[in-house]
């Protein structure tokens, strides 16, 4: 994966200091940044599932997966 370096005027970031050791011990990142790029990661995935689960029985399709295979 590609990484873009992004510049924000952004200096300070207010986290909840018990959410990210926690994060910190679970991830495999190293320092903050690292952890929070995974959990961004993980945050989009999620969503990206949601959307392909909400398309459950809305996608119709019509064929013999058995005749696919050559069974």
């Amino acid at each position: 994966m590609a990484k873009t370096k992004v510049k924000t005027n952004i200096e300070t970031v207010n986290l909840d200091a018990e959410l990210m050791e926690e994060a910190m011990k679970l991830s495999k990142g190293k320092t903050t940044v690292e952890v929070i790029n995974e959990a961004l990661r993980k945050y989009i995935i999620g969503f990206k599932n949601r959307e392909l689960l909400d398309m459950k029985g809305k996608i119709y399709w019509d064929g013999d997966l058995n005749e696919m295979r050559g069974a």
